[in-house]
């Protein structure tokens, strides 16, 4: 499961309320290609995030002190020592538990772990048609018969598949 912030390129706002939210055509189909559920982050809840964000700012904390009096001469030894200062704190014990960070994500996490989809997800362009009086909608020059229903109104439609549209 994924928490992204509430932003617009996952969120569609003006089909979402204040208490649920409508992920963007996009960003869902990338969700079922890659088998994830995403939960964006609901408006004026700081505490959807707190936890990561908190973490983030730890560690950041951290590594910054570690490294404020080095000197470095080009971005990949910055890099080189930012990945062995993060190594580092993740290699740390937690203070309640004897374990670290990897120790559980090797013990209970990676053998939950799905294998990736054998094709990368690939952006495609959904595009607005209108259902015309006599059943048709055109994409792209050529004509696609649409259930009577829905005449006179403004469909979503995917130009790779045509089957695939979704009343908008």
């Amino acid at each position: 499961m994924l928490i992204p912030d509430n932003c617009t390129t996952a969120v569609n706002h003006s089909k979402s309320d204040w208490y649920t939210t409508t992920l963007n055509t996009t960003y869902h189909e990338m969700a079922e290609h890659y088998n994830v559920a995403i939960v964006p982050a609901r408006v004026r809840k700081p505490k959807d995030e707190s936890a990561v964000e908190g973490f983030v700012g730890k560690i950041y904390t951290w590594i910054t002190a570690a490294l404020r009096n080095e000197q470095f001469f080009s971005l990949s030894e910055l890099n080189t020592a930012i990945r062995e200062k993060l190594d580092a704190y993740n290699a740390r014990n937690f203070q309640r538990k004897e374990c670290s960070r990897p120790s559980i994500f090797l013990g209970e996490e990676k053998p939950l772990l799905a294998l990736l989809p054998a094709t990368p997800f690939e952006l495609t362009e959904w595009k607005q048609a209108a259902v015309q009086f006599n059943y048709h909608i055109t994409v792209d020059k050529i004509y696609y018969s649409v259930p009577y229903q829905y005449i006179k109104d403004k469909v979503d439609v995917h130009p790779l598949y045509t089957q695939a549209w979704q009343l908008a």
